[in-house]
């Protein structure tokens, strides 16, 4: 696949650790007499901290030489050394000899600081997953741009025109979500919406894409191999090369979005691709379990995200899951936004596709019978019946779809159940029975569908006219059909 080799440069040496090792319950320290394993930066701050007379007492946790102080002394040393990023404490700092904090060399020449016990700090520290509060030391942060301010008149004259990436399904620069149950064809969506977008091909067949697009698509779930088969088969279905898309880059590494070094590499990889698309498969991978039920905490987490697509215009889609459904009446209907897992998505989502069944999977016959609902914050929506056939088991897989409005998808699925309960009566008469006594038995009332149905049954072949006597009188009757009969007398 073209561009993989690219994406795997931009990602190379990115584990899911975050930036550094969070601290367990402090050991007994160690003292270390040097610190010639550090940087030159690293360095000047230790021999700051000796020469203000507050050395800090250096340490090894996890194997790594770390380091004991006080968070005041290094309010101190921000100001008197002008250090990079931001840095503040709520501690009064009566006793600087007293350390109140662990620091950590990070590789970027900063430091990151952990308080010790629950401590209460300013908004420039955060809370790890952990539980830790932190803050990066000597760190450069991005500068906060200048909020653009619009007047009535300029609001209202402006030209602001949204951009569909797939008409009626995706805008651009709004952060969306592919969400659905567990096997709901989530990720051959994505994929087969990553091969529309590359090559401006309609979406399922029906979609229109404008124009094409740059498309990096990360999953970390499914894995290359199985990404490759859905790959070729989409593009066989819609008479494409794969080996011929050389805007479509693919990945199986995902970001932790809590880890800085992992959304710098994001950065990175966008800027590398040049993606305008950005799908990330699947969200659990991504973020800490800790306070997912905490929405201010869940907007924190996406914020850096959203912040990295703005800057670069990319529009990221989000794989994720909907909670499970029971036995009940809302088994088989079709999904809502209020279905995705966990709090926060769905106060972020600008826009969604969601996947749920309509039908329960029948094992080995590759056909899967959804719903599909879209929308978004835009105005734009609407709902499908989605029938995907990827072939039975044992046999060559494909890639077949085709759409149908919800009233035509019920229609048809009404229509079903009505011929098999008549069948189902028939095969209580051997001998024939009247029309209105097999629809009396089926459970099936009378009208001008269910006239249909019965029609179509004795056109097909599948019933046969036959005589029905009930006392004296005769009466035009049906039964099953068998090989050699036409029509019979009871």
């Amino acid at each position: 696949m073209k561009g993989l080799e690219l994406v795997n440069a931009a990602t190379t040496g990115l584990t899911v650790d975050p930036s550094v090792v969070e601290p367990e319950p402090a050991p007994e320290p160690k003292q270390d007499t040097g610190c010639e394993e550090w940087d030159e930066i690293h360095k000047s701050i230790f021999q700051a901290m000796k020469e203000d007379g507050h050395a800090p007492i250096l340490e090894r946790v996890k194997g790594k030489l770390c380091g004991q102080l006080h968070t005041c002394w290094l309010r101190g040393d921000h100001k008197r050394n002008q250090r990079a990023g931001r840095y503040s404490t709520r501690s009064e700092g009566k006793d600087l000899n007293k350390p109140n904090a662990r620091f950590y060399p990070l590789p970027n020449g900063g430091l990151a600081i952990y308080r010790f016990g629950d401590a209460q700090e300013t908004a420039d520290w955060h809370r790890t997953a952990k539980g830790h509060v932190c803050i990066h030391y000597n760190v450069a942060v991005p500068e906060v741009a200048k909020p653009r301010i619009l007047t009535c008149e300029q609001l209202n004259n402006q030209c602001f025109k949204l951009r569909f990436l797939i008409d009626g399904v995706w805008v651009a620069e709004h952060p969306g979500f592919l969400a659905g149950g567990m096997k709901d064809l989530k990720t051959t969506m994505a994929v087969n919406a990553g091969i529309s977008l590359a090559t401006a091909t309609p979406f399922l067949e029906r979609f229109p894409v404008p124009q094409p697009c740059r498309v990096l698509m990360a999953s970390a779930e499914s894995g290359l191999a199985t990404l490759q088969e859905t790959a070729r088969r989409i593009c066989e279905a819609k008479e494409l090369c794969l080996a011929d898309i050389d805007n479509l880059f693919w990945t199986d590494w995902l970001p932790m979005l809590t880890s800085a070094r992992h959304l710098e590499r994001l950065e990175q990889t966008i800027q590398d691709t040049g993606c305008e698309v950005l799908f990330l498969d699947p969200v659990y991978l991504m973020m800490p379990g800790a306070d997912a039920s905490n929405l201010m905490i869940q907007g924190e987490r996406l914020r850096p995200l959203s912040e990295i697509c703005q800057r670069h215009r990319v529009s990221p889609i989000l794989l994720h899951h909907t909670r499970k459904r029971g036995k009940g009446d809302r088994s088989f209907e079709p999904p809502e936004l209020s279905d995705l897992s966990w709090s926060g998505f769905g106060e972020y989502a600008r826009q969604w596709v969601l996947l749920s069944r309509r039908e329960a999977y029948q094992p080995g016959t590759g056909l899967h019978r959804l719903w599909m609902s879209a929308g978004g914050s835009s105005g734009h929506g609407g709902l499908w019946a989605l029938d995907v056939d990827e072939g039975p088991s044992g046999e060559p897989r494909h890639w077949k779809v085709s759409l149908s409005t919800p009233s035509e998808a019920r229609e048809e699925k009404r229509g079903g159940t009505i011929r098999e309960r008549i069948l189902n009566a028939a095969k209580e008469f051997a001998l024939g029975e009247t029309k209105s006594e097999l629809l009396r038995v089926a459970k099936v009332k009378s009208d001008a569908a269910v006239r249909a149905i019965f029609d179509a049954l004795v056109l097909e072949g599948l019933l046969v006219r036959c005589s029905v006597k009930k006392g004296a009188a005769g009466y035009e009757g049906f039964r099953l059909a068998t090989p050699g009969d036409d029509t019979c007398t009871t």
